[in-house]
């Protein structure tokens, strides 16, 4: 599926009473897309923030904060980062453990009157399959 201002825009209506939205923003090709495609759809750029989620596991961790948050100044919308730590237990995997870490970060940030949004391709599987279990247990709306 491909998502359009107008998809998003219609969305976003439908959810009116959320006046804060979150953008998960990594700085990858996904969440890039996401936040130039909201920050062009809606006239309160205010309303946006841009999340980096700095999990300390890349040497090059600082330089997509920094990256991320250009980004997001260059657009007009505010920018967050969370240090999480996400260093794996003994037998848990890496990505599991970051993947664990950035949800618990995410899950602080939502509330009644916030939307938090995420960007992925259709490969990327595992993720998805991830945020659909979260979403049974918190009831947040997807575009579909």
């Amino acid at each position: 599926m491909k998502l359009t201002s107008s998809d998003l825009s219609s969305f976003l209506q439908l959810h009116s009473a959320n006046k804060q939205i979150f953008v998960g923003y990594s700085g990858g090709v996904d969440s890039h897309v996401l936040l130039h495609l909201l920050a062009n759809t809606i006239n309160q750029k205010e309303q946006i923030t841009a999340v980096y989620v700095h999990h300390g596991l890349q040497d090059c961790a600082d330089d997509w904060q920094v990256h991320c948050e250009k980004i997001s100044r260059d657009l007009g919308v505010q920018f967050l980062a969370l240090k999480v730590n996400g260093l794996p237990e003994k037998g848990d995997s890496p990505e599991e453990s970051a993947r664990n870490a950035r949800y618990q970060a995410f899950e602080k940030l939502i509330s009644k009157n916030t939307a938090l949004l995420f960007a992925q391709h259709r490969q990327d599987q595992v993720e998805t399959v991830l945020l659909q279990l979260f979403s049974l247990n918190s009831g947040p709306s997807t575009i579909t």
